[in-house]
């Protein structure tokens, strides 16, 4: 039984750029660049796979950043779906440790990249580049509830492990009140009314001066229609007395839009944030109007 040809084969793919370039493989199958990654081994998470994955085909220790592009693909006789992530090397030089399977290591500079490259990975640099330099709107949605806050525990970067408000991103088309409400019933499971927007937040994430993310987050507060929540796929859920949110492991611009945008009753304002990265801690440099 091979997977592909058996049945659904599953691959992860990661992307590893250093000063504007991106590392890639020739493989041999094909002779076709591509980025790093491999096979998903039953029981394996995915995000453990890619980092399984770099290690043993480049000596390289990595963490992953966040997901960037699902692909599905087809052939007469395969069927893949290859999931790509975004990561940082932490450790190592990368040298090559599967000669059987490829031929070449080489960085390449993301504005000239090689003609000839596997499908799955080329649209996944494709992914990436249009997210790259974006703004991305953000949609997060508050219920309070006999003095507590849900929230949600995120399981990707940025923010990974912290607790955070439910939300996502704002798809094209789609206004905030639809997106705070889908959000928040994806994330939890419970059916909302929107109530107002308390604020928006224009935030930055930087790391060693480099500038990792950028955000405008539109917060808002929402009435329940019930309150049975129930974990589904991004993360934890739990109920958070406001008066412990210093306390918890609580995105800190998180709890500063909370106070300012929900449990005060002010018109709603655009503050600039911005947040800093040290290794996996972050901290609030600006919180300002």
């Amino acid at each position: 039984m091979k997977p592909g040809k058996d049945f659904i084969g599953v691959g992860v793919g990661v992307i590893l750029v250093k000063d504007n370039k991106i590392l890639l493989i020739l493989r041999k199958k094909g002779n076709e660049w591509s980025i790093p990654g491999g096979k998903v081994e039953l029981g394996e998470r995915m995000e453990d796979a890619a980092v399984r994955e770099i290690k043993e085909e480049l000596r390289l220790g990595i963490k992953i950043k966040r997901e960037v592009y699902t692909a599905q693909t087809f052939t007469e006789n395969n069927h893949w779906i290859s999931v790509s992530f975004l990561g940082e090397i932490i450790s190592g030089e990368p040298k090559a440790m599967a000669p059987d399977e490829f031929e070449e290591i080489k960085w390449f500079d993301l504005n000239n990249l090689p003609e000839k490259q596997f499908l799955p990975s080329k649209l996944a640099i494709e992914e990436f580049m249009k997210k790259k330099e974006k703004i991305i709107p953000i949609v997060g949605g508050v219920v309070v509830n006999d003095g507590k806050i849900l929230f949600i525990e995120r399981i990707k970067e940025p923010y990974k492990d912290y607790w955070s408000i439910p939300g996502g991103k704002l798809d094209f088309g789609e206004s905030v009140k639809e997106c705070a409400v889908r959000e928040f019933k994806e994330e939890t499971n419970i059916d909302t009314e929107f109530e107002r927007i308390g604020g928006v937040a224009h935030e930055i994430i930087e790391e060693n001066g480099k500038e990792l993310g950028h955000y405008d987050i539109y917060v808002c507060k929402l009435k329940p229609l019930h309150l049975n929540h129930k974990e589904m796929y991004e993360g934890k859920l739990r109920w958070i007395a406001i008066n412990d949110l210093e306390k918890e492991k609580i995105i800190p611009s998180d709890v500063l839009m909370i106070k300012e945008f929900i449990l005060k009753d002010n018109k709603a304002n655009v503050w600039n944030v911005k947040m800093i990265k040290k290794g996996d801690k972050y901290s609030v440099e600006e919180f300002k109007r």
